[in-house]
């Protein structure tokens, strides 16, 4: 087969391999991003005590034993940010989701790569007691070829 179609196709393989990474590590920071918003928000919800916070203007170190000197705006200003962190992780989450699934629609599987590329392996061996494994082009099982 011709030698610069089945480079250009390496090479097509290997710019999806290494988009198939970043749309994957996208993924797993958008989702950590997640989660560290979500428990953030999550941890501030406990600090919105109503009998400790009832005076929107009252520090939190004049009631009872606390050591913290932040007022209720300050904790509602915190968990609006929390959000805003989440909303960030979806945006990563949905950018992945995009690089990921837009990959497994347009780049063609092994199999379909196998028949653009290689020759007919029948023909090749044809006349010989000889059945090869693997193509001898791409190095493809050819037992992932038969049908099922």
């Amino acid at each position: 087969m011709n030698d610069e179609l089945k480079k250009s196709m390496e090479k097509k393989t290997k710019i999806a391999e290494k988009l198939y990474f970043a749309g994957f590590y996208a993924l797993l920071i958008g989702f950590a991003i997640i989660f560290m918003g979500l428990f953030g928000a999550q941890s501030l919800d406990r600090w919105l005590d109503e009998d400790h916070m009832a005076d929107p203007s009252m520090p939190y170190n004049e009631s009872g034993n606390a050591t913290y000197i932040i007022t209720q705006d300050d904790i509602l200003e915190l968990i609006v940010f929390s959000r805003d962190t989440m909303a960030v992780g979806v945006v990563f989450v949905g950018i992945g989701m995009v690089i990921v699934g837009s990959l497994m629609a347009v780049v063609p599987s092994k199999k379909e790569r196998h028949k653009l590329v290689c020759p007919n392996i029948e023909a090749m061996f044809w006349g010989s007691n000889v059945k090869p494994m693997y193509c001898p082009t791409c190095g493809l099982k050819l037992s992932q070829l038969e049908k099922k």
